[in-house]
């Protein structure tokens, strides 16, 4: 599988925006509205306890949701994995 190129070009998709598209283009891609309102409750709480933030609330909530046993994750990882990389585009 070929590397992904063009990462620090891309627009800055919003957390929303995101999950949209992979479920407009991935039948497959599950209904998470649930665990996407728990992954930026994380990321308010995580937020409001520290002082010092480098990343906003979606992004910590985008980490937090990647890094999460979940449909979310195991699809996500299923489409970087494929070597059809126009499934990556949005």
């Amino acid at each position: 599988c070929s590397p992904i190129y063009g990462i620090k070009d891309s627009q800055y998709m919003s957390l929303d925006r995101s999950i949209n598209y992979l479920r407009r283009v991935d039948k497959d891609f599950p209904d998470i509205e649930g665990i996407v309102i728990m992954a930026l409750d994380f990321a308010e709480k995580k937020i409001k306890n520290s002082a010092q933030n480098i990343l906003n609330i979606e992004e910590i909530a985008a980490i937090h949701l990647y890094t999460q046993e979940s449909p979310f994750y195991k699809i996500l990882n299923s489409r970087l994995r494929d070597a059809d990389r126009q499934k990556l585009r949005g």
